[in-house]
């Protein structure tokens, strides 16, 4: 029975891939919502109430509400810099929202990016391997012991 203990070795990276495989799925999903590649989404206009671009980082920031652009927060709106300059204060704006999140969105936002997009795939077949090879792992580690026993 002990000999069977060595199969423990394959459990971790298959809970690992599919606790990855269930994060990236999830986020894909969020990310074709905001994109409007999947219904679910709400967009609803709102106005620029102020713009700032952080000059440590280089983030830009736009404010949905009269809050203060600098404080974090679920009232503004992280854009890239291309993005961010075609907006000016009291302007509208087109933000996405996500059943159950607060949080808003713009569909060309950096959480929905392009580059994100084949980040994410990229990552999901990585964790699903993980779960493959895991598995394989374990089926051939069973298979040799069954048919190899100790004398």
């Amino acid at each position: 029975m002990s000999r069977y203990l060595v199969l423990l070795i394959f459990i971790p990276p298959f809970l690992l891939g599919l606790a990855g495989v269930t994060f990236t799925s999830n986020k894909l999903q969020r990310m074709r919502q905001i994109r409007g590649w999947e219904p679910g989404a709400t967009i609803r206009t709102e106005r620029v109430h102020g713009k700032w671009m952080d000059p440590y980082s280089g983030a830009c920031w736009v404010s949905l509400t009269h809050l203060d652009v600098r404080d974090p927060g679920n009232h503004r709106l992280n854009l890239p810099e291309r993005v961010w300059s075609r907006y000016g204060q009291g302007d509208p704006i087109q933000v996405v929202y996500l059943p159950g999140d607060s949080t808003p969105y713009h569909q060309e936002d950096i959480y929905a990016d392009d580059g994100n997009f084949l980040f994410d795939q990229a990552l999901l077949v990585v964790e699903g391997g993980l779960m493959l090879v895991s598995l394989l792992g374990a089926g051939l580690t069973f298979w040799y012991l069954r048919r190899n026993p100790r004398r």
